[in-house]
């Protein structure tokens, strides 16, 4: 971003005084280097609008999988999400089961996202669509019965009011509508879409901290941001993967061994 910002500058002074050389380099700098900086960049979201919006663990008839199988849940979206207190966090969503899995880290030390467990820090929450959580370590995980509950505070039919304020995401400039719920004290959410009304309802939810998809009354959106008196989330990266985690890789520790 700093090499295309420079050849920027460079394009301006160029035109306040062409000559033929010069319309020459310009033309080179703005027909073949800036479309590779924004080629580079626009993996920051690698979909179109509708396929964006295709999550079939929002439909009626999704089908939830087995609590114990597969013992390999995979991931079809990576999510990089900014937080206001400093770390950040990469959120794993499987759209067509609805598995969800998130780790956080101060910002800059997570990486690409990859799910190493071959690394002595890997940390690592995991939501089966039936309700049950895991917690991963690098060697073990345990069942936790107290995080399903936070995993997305808002949702539950909730009527959301369309607000003033826009935002536009990632190179391709998409265009977020702000949304919040009649309460004064929630939050504001950024949602982006294929119809923007003056009234939403707030159905359901999958993701985490409720950044990911919102299923309304109207359709599906994404929610990218998120802002609240106390905690902030803004989407960075939303990138299409195929991530597997793979439970053989972890002893499970017992009930006897957690002190409960």
């Amino acid at each position: 971003m700093v090499i295309q910002e420079k050849a920027l500058t460079l394009v301006k002074l160029l035109v306040m005084k062409p000559s033929h050389e010069q319309l020459r380099l310009t033309t080179y700098l703005l027909l073949f280097i800036f479309p590779v900086f924004n080629l580079a960049q626009s993996v920051h979201i690698t979909e179109t609008t509708p396929d964006l919006l295709k999550v079939p663990a929002l439909s009626n008839n999704t089908k939830i999988p087995p609590e114990n199988e597969p013992l390999k849940p995979k991931f079809d979206k990576r999510i990089l999400v900014e937080m206001s207190d400093g770390n950040e966090m990469f959120l794993y969503i499987n759209t067509t089961y609805g598995q969800v899995g998130f780790m956080t880290a101060p910002s800059g030390t997570l990486g690409n996202g990859e799910l190493n467990s071959n690394d002595p820090n890997f940390n690592f929450i995991y939501f089966h669509p039936s309700g049950i959580t895991y917690s991963f370590d690098n060697s073990s995980y345990k069942i936790d019965e107290n995080l399903m509950q936070t995993i997305n505070p808002t949702a539950g039919h909730e009527v959301m009011r369309k607000q003033a304020k826009t935002k536009s995401f990632f190179l391709q400039n998409f265009r977020a509508q702000s949304y919040k719920p009649k309460n004064a004290d929630a939050p504001t959410f950024f949602l982006y879409g294929s119809y923007f009304p003056m009234e939403l309802i707030n159905v359901k939810m999958l993701g985490y901290k409720d950044i990911g998809y919102m299923l309304t009354n109207y359709a599906v959106y994404l929610v990218l941001e998120k802002n609240s008196a106390t905690e902030n989330f803004k989407v960075m990266k939303w990138e299409n993967v195929n991530l597997e985690l793979d439970f053989t890789n972890f002893s499970e520790q017992k009930q006897e061994e957690r002190g409960y």
